[in-house]
């Protein structure tokens, strides 16, 4: 009865599926947020001229 009660991620986690994705996502939401980081600095720059 233990086995089934376990959470279904580990066993993605277990064949690497699940870690893979959750990385790939981390890595979408840093990309995004440097570029928005960027796009501040350069309106920021912009407007201090």
């Amino acid at each position: 009865m233990g086995a089934p009660r376990r959470p279904f991620g580990r066993q993605e986690n277990s064949t690497g599926r699940g870690f893979h994705m959750e990385r790939n996502m981390m890595q979408r939401v840093v990309t995004m947020n440097t570029i928005v980081v960027v796009r501040r600095i350069i309106i920021a720059s912009l407007l201090a001229r």
